[in-house]
């Protein structure tokens, strides 16, 4: 943020009030960035430019974490983008951005329902799909989708499971005669 110019006419050293002006003037300053930044936020959640606004948003929360304004924009923004990955099925993405969600903010909160739904529903179709492989003697694709299924869902213990097992498989299987 820009501090008040020392340059210029000086007022003397002593100047009963001189710290108390500056003061005044730094925080007037402050005031009138925050209000541009926030334009400027808005602005871009107008044009549907949701990461953009994002970022101006966090920066106003970052000099003032209590500003209303900034604290609502924030979380129809990131609800709004997250929003649009999922439209474009890209739900580890949405999920992403839904971690930091409000979770007063009930659309953001459904969306975050929707999505762990979506997740857990692909990390089974992983999971299946390395069984499958499993059962195919492929170890290492096998691997990779249950992999894939811990992305999806990280407390897919089978998956979890598997993995290990297949690996000490691979382990036996390099060190037989």
């Amino acid at each position: 943020m820009q501090a008040i110019p020392t340059s210029g006419p000086k007022v003397p050293d002593g100047f009963e009030g001189k710290d108390d002006a500056l003061e005044k003037l730094n925080a007037a300053l402050r005031q009138q960035q925050l209000v541009a930044a926030m334009k400027k936020a808005r602005n871009h959640f107008d044009q549907g430019q949701y990461q953009q606004s994002l970022d101006m948003a966090e920066v106003v929360l970052a000099i003032a974490p209590d500003q209303t304004d900034a604290l609502e924009l924030t979380a129809e923004t990131r609800y709004r983008l997250a929003l649009s990955h999922f439209d474009h099925k890209r739900f580890l993405e949405a999920r992403a951005i839904l971690v930091k969600a409000d979770d007063r903010h009930e659309a953001s909160v459904a969306l975050k329902t929707t999505i762990h739904n979506r997740l857990k529903k692909a990390a089974q179709t992983h999971y299946r799909n390395g069984v499958k492989h499993y059962i195919n003697e492929d170890l290492a694709a096998a691997i990779a989708e249950w992999e894939a299924a811990l992305v999806c869902d990280p407390d897919h213990d089978k998956a979890r499971k598997n993995i290990e097992n297949a690996r000490l498989l691979i382990q036996k299987i390099k060190t037989m005669p």
